[in-house]
């Protein structure tokens, strides 16, 4: 691959990816840059890096990888009102101690009532679904069992004039939904994370995961489902500085690499509810992009992809990846690694 030109970027404008080798590991902490269509100069800390016009290389991407449990919740924030938001969560197979465990379903019907958990488990179902924060970078897509929200509506038999639902936790949170939307985006009542029963202590035993939502939505320890005649409630959306998301997840303890070598970078791209349509990739400083598509993929899971890249001539580089979504959308921070081939 032949070089071009050589480049300037500002060395704050780069995003350090550390703690990367587990793709359930972010670099919370590192910035990334913000413009999409070139990179702005910082004069004070530029730096020179050997540029490559329309970069190629091989691209695959999985939807089935998943985060590893011991990791799923320690990657977002402390609003404990989140299914994602507890810290240093520690999962157990602990199916057996919840056997008495109870939902309460009320409000606008006509015989209140209730559902154990060993009735849930009977109905249950394994499936694959993520969990994105709204005002960061974090995401997570993991294994999770239980069973659809649509269970319990069917089993509450509502009249025509109900057309929301609340699940509220243990410390009374809930967001209420539109019982359409919420059958629509497939939300489930999760009582295994990762192939493991969840802990009380910890949001468990059961949780309300909300795909297409942000992790506000993923009401933790539920107690109560409530139906009402409210005016429908649609999904609030996320932050648009969080819309199109992408991050590298590769970190090089030895950030050199001798000439012909194949060095593969990985990470993730979501945007909620919204499909991405493609990934992008630069080495010239975001003044070309070479896209690959991303068919048919589901937006209840993230978009994991690879990117190949051989490294013909000796030189310092920057790789920079951003994201496209089905509705046109471009990440507005793109994700960005440095590396040197000698």
């Amino acid at each position: 691959m032949a070089k071009m030109k050589r480049i300037l970027a500002g060395a704050a404008g780069l995003m350090a990816i550390s703690n990367a080798v587990n793709p359930a590991v972010l670099a919370a902490e590192a910035a990334q840059t913000a413009d999409t269509s070139g990179y702005s100069v910082s004069p004070a800390e530029e730096k020179v890096y050997d540029a490559v016009e329309n970069v190629q290389g091989s691209f695959r991407f999985d939807q089935s990888v998943v985060s590893p449990s011991d990791n799923v919740f320690s990657l977002f924030g402390t609003a404990a009102t989140g299914a994602c938001a507890a810290p240093d969560f520690v999962f157990e197979d602990n199916e057996d101690k919840f056997v008495d465990y109870y939902l309460n379903v009320g409000g606008k019907l006509q015989k209140a009532f209730r559902v154990p958990l060993s009735e849930m488990v009977e109905q249950g179902k394994t499936d694959i679904l993520k969990c994105s924060c709204a005002m960061s970078p974090s995401i997570v897509n993991v294994e999770v069992t239980g069973i659809p929200l649509a269970n319990i509506v069917e089993m509450a038999e509502l009249e025509d004039d109900i057309k929301t639902v609340t699940v509220k936790g243990s410390d009374g949170y809930g967001i209420s939904l539109s019982i359409e939307k919420a059958i629509e985006k497939n939300a489930m009542l999760v009582y295994k994370v990762g192939g493991e029963g969840l802990k009380p202590e910890n949001g468990g035993p059961v949780q309300l995961w909300m795909p297409g939502a942000a992790a506000n939505y993923f009401t933790r320890q539920v107690t109560d489902i409530e139906f009402s005649a409210e005016p429908e409630t649609d999904v609030a959306q996320p932050s648009q500085d969080q819309r199109a998301k992408v991050s590298i997840m590769n970190s090089f303890e030895d950030a050199t690499f001798e000439s012909g070598s194949q060095i593969t970078f990985e990470g993730y791209a979501d945007d909620f509810d919204v499909a991405i349509s493609a990934v992008e990739f630069s080495m010239d400083g975001g003044n070309t992009w070479t896209s690959y598509e991303t068919q048919d993929v589901s937006t209840n899971k993230w978009v994991y992809w690879y990117f190949t890249y051989e490294a013909a001539e000796p030189g310092a580089y920057r790789l920079d990846v951003r994201s496209r979504t089905a509705d046109g959308k471009v990440s507005p921070m793109a994700s960005s690694i440095e590396f040197n081939v000698v």
